[in-house]
């Protein structure tokens, strides 16, 4: 999340992308990094055990 944030001030500052471009972008990294079955990086291991069951 401190990544995500560090990303959305760099991009408001610096102006890399349009600000509704760089909204959409950070909804879009909260959701894929917090939603429950996310990325299998961002999983507790003790799931990824389970998942063939």
């Amino acid at each position: 999340m401190l990544a995500i944030f560090i990303l959305a001030v760099l991009c408001l500052v610096l102006e890399l992308i349009p600000i509704f471009a760089t909204s959409i972008l950070l909804i879009g990294l909260e959701l894929w990094l917090v939603f429950k079955k996310g990325h299998v990086w961002f999983r507790d291991l003790s799931e990824i055990e389970d998942m063939g069951k």
